[in-house]
């Protein structure tokens, strides 16, 4: 019985350290991936722990949303982080509405995150006008929309580029994004329309139970629709898995021999190494108990 208890001892007293090397791996890989990453790697166990640490690492030392932080953001978005996600859309809102904050349009956007949308569909519903401008800034040429419309984009993107959306769904969103500047009074009609629609399967996350919305005209101001999106945003990105993050829970993309090969020697070294320290442990421990014993 003894025997058993230290075994179990042994056993306890590595798992914090090896739980905190697998979060570290992920977050690493995760960051340098960035959205070509497998988010299947952030398994329930320890995704509150990864969330947390790329939230810290994301804020900066003033622990508060900042620039510097964007590429993490995104990773957070799309980790379907709470905190994050309201976050972003209350300073994107403050900075387009009240000329304060910082405007996360964009990470909200290629997050990809379709959590996002019941945050997001109030303002599908603001009467903010119709007016497109092209705006210069010394060399810079952008376009400015109502914010109405920023969101509606906003959706839009996020739909052609999840692959929890079924294929015409998202073809759908393809489509209408690079159109909505021709008549943003439709395109608020057709979003509001299209939300109303399956709001109950989106918050239900029933992502594929969500059908197309209604076609936008074809833009006749080419200038300010530059065109659809590339093919390429359109299919999954390329996903790549290290080894020793694979647990087959995703497929792995293939990795050359000689790398496969150290991971694999570094796993088993590290596998024996600690077999061997639980079984010194047991032997000393059952000594001392014959000892004890006599």
């Amino acid at each position: 019985m003894k025997t058993q208890i230290l075994s179990a001892i042994v056993i306890f007293a590595f798992l914090p350290s090896a739980l905190a090397n697998r979060v570290e791996k992920v977050v690493s890989y995760i960051r340098s991936e960035s959205l070509r990453a497998d988010f299947s790697v952030v398994t329930p166990d320890i995704r509150d722990e990864v969330i947390a640490r790329i939230r810290k690492e994301a804020d900066g030392p003033l622990q508060k949303l900042n620039l510097g932080g964007l590429t993490d953001y995104t990773l957070l978005l799309r980790l379907g982080d709470e905190k994050t996600m309201t976050e972003l859309v209350l300073s994107t809102r403050e900075a387009f509405l009240g000329g304060s904050g910082l405007a996360f349009h964009e990470e909200l956007g290629r997050s990809a995150q379709p959590a996002l949308i019941p945050l997001i569909a109030e303002d599908f519903f603001r009467n903010d006008g119709a007016e497109v401008l092209d705006v210069r800034q010394d060399d810079v040429v952008g376009v400015k929309r109502p914010f109405s419309i920023v969101m509606c984009r906003v959706a839009l993107e996020i739909v052609f580029r999840s692959d929890s959306f079924a294929d015409a769904t998202r073809k759908w969103a393809r489509d209408t994004v690079w159109r909505t500047d021709e008549s943003p009074t439709l395109t608020r009609e057709v979003l509001q329309r299209w939300w109303q629609a399956n709001e109950k399967s989106l918050a239900e996350k029933n992502y594929r139970a969500v059908p197309p919305g209604e076609s936008l005209p074809l833009p006749t101001k080419m200038a300010a629709s530059p065109g659809p999106p590339p093919a390429n945003e359109f299919e999954p990105q390329t996903k790549t898995i290290p080894t020793e993050l694979n647990k087959g829970t995703a497929k792995t993309t293939a990795i050359p021999r000689r790398e496969t090969e150290g991971i694999t020697h570094n796993q088993v070294a590290s596998h024996w190494l600690l077999i061997a320290i639980g079984m010194v442990v047991v032997v000393i421990g059952s000594l001392i108990w014959r000892m004890r014993a006599k």
